[in-house]
């Protein structure tokens, strides 16, 4: 039977790298044949994708198994989800993956609302975007925030590395920070030659004091909020005060 490959389903899944390929061909080729069956929907592959092209490369039996669902869109749901389901993703790759199912329900949602609706939703979207997806992928907000921060680096080398594995998002984050602070102790003179780290310093030292000043009042004015909210919600503060 042959099945096809739309790009816009196997682009929503993170690709395997060149050594899980390999392993994936192996298994297939040497010892196991292919265990699991292609999931198609309408005659287009959901599930499987690299498994049908090693079965059509080396002439290798495989099963199919059709599903049903009532639009291109909600196929695009279960493929994320299915995805998401798995154990052996990095947190990059979950996020990744949570950041597409997040816009796909957005833009499902949207079908059912009215323009002037709409304008509202974007913005809800835009404030709860990190609370939602850090929810789909399983992981902290902060760790939302620093992946987040990563991709929109540039630096496609530390992306990679951060997707691949290779790199924790944490120590990614950490390499940007630490590349901010060079960068403004290389330009803390001025065209006069006089040194501004005391001043970068007094700016820092206010900062602190001001993170301290808002988890105090926090603290006093919600205390049955619970430390950890606190703690979460001035420490986010304080990050958007130092420009992260």
């Amino acid at each position: 039977m042959i099945l096809k490959i739309e790009p816009e389903f196997r682009n929503l899944l993170p690709p395997l790298s060149k050594d899980e390929g390999s392993l994936l061909e192996k298994s297939i080729r040497e010892e196991n044949g292919c265990r699991n069956a292609i999931i198609v929907w309408k005659g287009l592959i959901i599930d499987g994708h690299k498994r049908y092209v090693i079965c059509r490369k080396y002439d290798i039996p495989y099963k199919v198994e059709k599903m049903s669902f009532p639009s291109k869109r909600d196929a695009k749901i279960w493929i994320v989800n299915n995805q998401l389901a798995r154990r052996n993703l990095t947190n990059a790759e979950r996020i990744g993956l949570a950041r597409r199912l997040y816009e796909i329900q957005r833009e499902k949602g949207k079908l059912f609302i009215g323009e002037a609706e709409q304008t509202a939703s974007a913005v809800t979207d835009t404030v709860n975007a990190r609370k939602e997806i850090a929810k789909i992928a399983g992981v902290s907000e902060t760790t939302v925030q620093k992946y987040m921060k990563v991709v929109k680096s540039g630096d496609t080398d530390l992306v990679d590395k951060v997707e691949n594995g290779d790199v924790k998002i944490s120590a990614a984050y950490k390499v940007l920070h630490q590349r901010k602070v060079e960068t403004i102790l290389e330009g803390s003179k001025n065209g006069n030659g006089v040194n501004l780290c005391d001043t970068a310093l007094s700016h820092i030292l206010k900062l602190r004091k001001m993170y301290r000043f808002i988890k105090e009042a926090l603290s006093a004015e919600a205390p049955s909020a619970g430390c950890s909210s606190i703690k979460k919600y001035s420490k986010s503060i304080w990050m958007r005060l130092c420009g992260f």
